[in-house]
Formats: C-alpha cells, structure tokens, sequence
C-alpha cells in the first residue's frame, strides 16, 4: 500500500497517497481515519498505520514537502 495515515496540526487525520504524492482525504477524525484504514487492511494493521500517525507528527511538513517538489515539477 502506497500511503500513510497523517496527522494534522490541527489534530484532524489525513489520507496521503505515495502514489499520486497527494492528499486523497482531509480533515477526518480519529474514528473517520481508523475506519478508513480497517477497511482497507483489517484491524491490527489499521491499529499499526494509526499508531504511527500519532507518533510521528513530522509525516505532515513531509507529505506537504513532496507536494510543494512535485508542483515546482509541473
């Protein structure tokens, strides 16, 4: 799977895809982004994406860092 679960400095969960290196979604919950992970991979490793969104903060300035290197691409 080619993307990460990634917390906002707002406290809201996004969606950031490696493949079109791009948010597929924002500003969702807690339970929003658990639920979407569940779906796609099952119960412990949707524990496991979630636990490393909270633990790693810095996925967000790295994600918008790949998007503002691939605009400046375009």
């Amino acid at each position: 799977m080619a993307w990460r679960i990634v917390k906002q400095p707002d406290g809201l969960y996004s969606r950031f895809s490696e493949v079109v290196d791009d948010f597929t979604h924002r500003d969702m919950t807690k339970l929003e982004a658990y639920e979407l992970c569940r779906q796609e991979m099952g119960v412990c490793d949707a524990q496991l994406k979630m636990s490393y969104a909270d633990a790693n903060p810095a996925r967000w300035e790295e994600a918008l860092g790949i998007i503002e290197r691939k605009r400046s691409y375009d």
